[in-house]
């Protein structure tokens, strides 16, 4: 629970920072300097369109996590978010409504 309480601090300073950025900017052109250093990537298991319903972290191991995604079912991360798997890729759903690991064993979804 700690980990995620640090997690979404994190994100709230981030925003905080980014808008005060933007809030000082004078114009579109130093709105636009903000992102020359930042290159796109793939990040995620989103697909377009997709939307990110639940999320779980396995807690001895917080770089691996569990992702149900509305559209395309459960992804799996072992890198903290650098690479993502299906975790049923098998089924014949893809549909995920909600994700969550065992107690008894962390890598039981």
């Amino acid at each position: 629970m700690k980990d995620h309480r640090v997690c979404i601090s994190l994100c709230i300073l981030f925003c905080l920072f980014f808008i005060g950025h933007v809030a000082r900017a004078q114009s579109s052109d130093e709105i636009d300097g903000l992102f020359v250093n930042f290159d796109w990537r793939c990040v995620g298991p989103a697909a377009m369109g997709g939307r990110t319903v639940d999320i779980d972290v396995v807690a001895a191991e917080p770089w691996i996590i569990y992702a149900a995604i509305g559209p395309s079912g459960v992804w799996k991360t072992v890198n903290n978010g650098i690479t993502w798997s299906p975790v049923f890729h098998k089924e014949n759903t893809v549909s995920a409504g909600d994700v969550t690991l065992a107690p008894s064993h962390p890598h039981i979804v």
